[in-house]
């Protein structure tokens, strides 16, 4: 008795691993070892993608435009944390307070422990504006900070320090608002780890409570 295709709606001669020539070859040409018939009722194409075969999934772009809106409003329903921080993140408003954040926890192997990093720092992030913007040179306003306008410079730059813990001498002195200037970004670009006068960092970790 000849055998037919396993794809139930096919009728054809079974050829090799249970198919006829036509899946057989549709079958390897996508290369799916557990490769599924589309969804849509009455064609036997295999799956390309998301439940339909290539044909269906190119004709219903429109639609999945929509599940594809559906998803991502499930995704911020479930994930409410995500976007709140992400939306923190893009606000220009928050940029500089995230950056000094980031740099901050770099400096630090990575992490700092899941603590804010005004409570590191011994100052608020109003009052590192404050003293920034008493050092501003002309042309430099908030709107020109980032990567192509005017950076935050360690005056002493950070790897002349000696440090491996936000409580340690060395950490403190970097990270202090004396330390602290900003420079237009072909200025600390070229300054790069220069100093204009000698500096001895700490020669051992030491501990020191936040600015006794």
């Amino acid at each position: 008795m000849e055998r037919s295709c396993v794809i139930d709606s096919c009728i054809n001669e079974y050829r090799a691993k249970g198919y006829c020539l036509k899946h057989y070859n549709e079958f390897y040409r996508y290369n799916r070892s557990n490769a599924k018939p589309c969804t849509i009722e009455g064609c036997d194409r295999f799956v390309f993608g998301r439940g339909f075969c290539r044909r269906h999934y190119d004709s219903l772009v429109p639609e999945r435009v929509v599940n594809n809106r559906r998803y991502r409003k499930m995704w911020k329903l479930r994930n409410p944390i995500k976007v709140k921080l992400a939306k923190a993140k893009a606000n220009s408003k928050n940029k500089f307070g995230w950056n000094i954040s980031k740099r901050i926890a770099e400096s630090l192997g990575g992490s700092k422990r899941s603590r804010p990093w005004e409570s590191l720092v011994g100052y608020t992030l109003a009052e590192l504006k404050v003293h920034l913007e008493a050092r501003f040179t002309i042309g430099m306003n908030w709107d020109r900070y980032g990567v192509f306008g005017w950076h935050v410079d360690h005056i002493i730059p950070q790897s002349r320090f000696n440090f491996n813990d936000a409580e340690d001498i060395d950490f403190k002195l970097c990270w202090s608002l004396d330390n602290l200037q900003p420079l237009w970004a072909k200025d600390n670009i070229y300054k790069s780890d220069k100093i204009d006068k000698p500096f001895q960092p700490s020669l051992a970790i030491a501990k020191v409570a936040l600015y006794e």
